[in-house]
């Protein structure tokens, strides 16, 4: 079984790279040219600290409030300035890691869920495919759906293992990862409620007398 996983994981991967390689000759267009190409504070990771207590758009080159808190993104912004430079090559190629890394976890979580190896392949490469995904993976600020997700994703298999085994590790695993979202962006506000549901409706839908008794161990 666990030949067949890795096996379909390498198909999720080929086939994220088959459909968004040619992603990876695009520039900077629309939001990129003032939040990256020219934008002074992610040209030093010195700056990272300011990202933590200025919305995003505050710290670009127009420098207004926008109320989008996401120090995180921004600070992604900063490390691939960091090896990348002003190359968009380089931020694309980040945006294509960032998918196949949120396609894996679609799998993973998928196979959690139903285990069931079909379903969780199919769940994954329907995701990997779909064109909803496209500004995400080709649009280099679009990044912030597909971090956002991998975290989230992360958040809830961290979440379900800890009512599985009972450990209190993979509970802080799954608040790291939590946090992790919300400082990319807003919308993993509903995790908690996400959560509670995979528990109800998964994880203790044989016995309702369990629901999320492993928070409470």
């Amino acid at each position: 079984m666990l030949i067949q996983k890795r096996l379909v994981i390498l198909i999720l991967v080929l086939l994220s790279l088959f459909s968004y390689a040619n992603s990876l000759r695009g520039g900077f267009v629309w939001d990129d040219v003032i939040l990256i190409n020219q934008n002074p504070y992610i040209q030093s990771l010195k700056h990272l600290g300011v990202f933590f207590v200025k919305d995003i758009w505050k710290v670009s080159l127009l420098e207004v409030p926008s109320g989008y808190y996401r120090p995180l993104l921004a600070s992604s912004f900063a490390l691939d300035y960091a090896v990348w430079k002003k190359n968009p090559w380089g931020y694309h190629l980040t945006n294509l890691l960032w998918h196949i890394g949120a396609v894996i976890l679609v799998f993973w979580l998928a196979y959690a869920l139903l285990n069931d190896i079909k379903f969780a392949f199919l769940s994954g490469a329907l995701f990997c495919v779909h064109p909803i995904h496209t500004e995400a993976v080709a649009f280099i600020s679009g990044r912030v759906d597909s971090l956002c997700l991998f975290f989230y994703l992360a958040a809830l298999l961290m979440f379900m293992r800890r009512i599985r085994t009972g450990r209190l590790f993979w509970h802080i695993c799954s608040l790291g990862f939590f946090f992790a979202a919300l400082l990319v962006k807003e919308m993993a506000i509903s995790f908690p409620l996400i959560a509670l549901a995979t528990d109800y409706f998964f994880i203790s839908r044989q016995d309702r007398g369990k629901f999320i008794s492993g928070l409470k161990e």
